[in-house]
């Protein structure tokens, strides 16, 4: 289109190596990292799927500790604040689950000063990690018993009520055939009224 300048030439080959391998060596520091909008959705076996988002995620300092972190470095800072974030962030009912599955390896010597996250009401800092996950899966096997136990009333409940819908469907239908038979049995009683007064009428005259 007229205005626009022209795009700039792919670099060769030999050009293109230099640049990645450039890039892979070069140390990277960050003063504030914030990302929005990150939704997570967990279905831990036969729990209904939980879904939650949280609106910011914010890393600070990053690389500041020892001269700057390399590219790879850096995406591992990332892709484990997010996970430390959403750990940190679920609702109680899974997040011993996430704490137990996903979080023993992680924020262990990475270079960041801080992290924060915001579910809607302020940030809120993840702080030291590896001691609460270590909580936290300690909590897991209660949790895990008081869901099974939650689960189980609610069977309790489920079948209680299908047994009382069970038995009133059950008394209706006897409640109908007692009144069909005596219905039945007036009916019966009247036509046997009937053919008695016309035969009685028929030998009297």
């Amino acid at each position: 289109p007229p205005g626009l300048a022209p795009p700039p030439p792919m670099p060769d080959a030999k050009t293109g190596v230099d640049l990645g391998i450039k890039a892979m060596t070069a140390k990277i520091e960050v003063d504030r990292l914030e990302l929005s909008n990150i939704s997570a959705s967990v279905k831990i076996s036969a729990l209904p799927a939980v879904q939650y988002t949280l609106q910011r995620i914010v890393i600070t300092d990053i690389g500041k500790k020892y001269g700057g972190v390399y590219l790879y470095e850096f995406m591992q800072i990332l892709v484990e604040a997010i996970l430390m974030s959403i750990i940190k962030a679920a609702p109680s009912n899974v997040q011993s689950f996430l704490a137990s599955a996903f979080g023993k390896d992680l924020g262990s010597e990475l270079d960041f000063a801080m992290l924060h996250f915001d579910t809607g009401e302020g940030l809120e800092e993840v702080g030291e990690f590896s001691g609460w996950v270590t909580a936290q899966a300690a909590l897991l096997p209660l949790k895990m018993a008081a869901t099974s136990a939650s689960m189980t009333e609610q069977a309790m409940e489920v079948g209680a009520k299908i047994t009382g819908m069970e038995a009133d469907a059950s008394l209706a239908a006897t409640k109908t055939q007692a009144e069909l038979g005596l219905k039945a049995a007036q009916t019966m009683a009247k036509l046997s009224m009937g053919f008695t007064n016309g035969l009685t009428q028929a030998l009297t005259r």
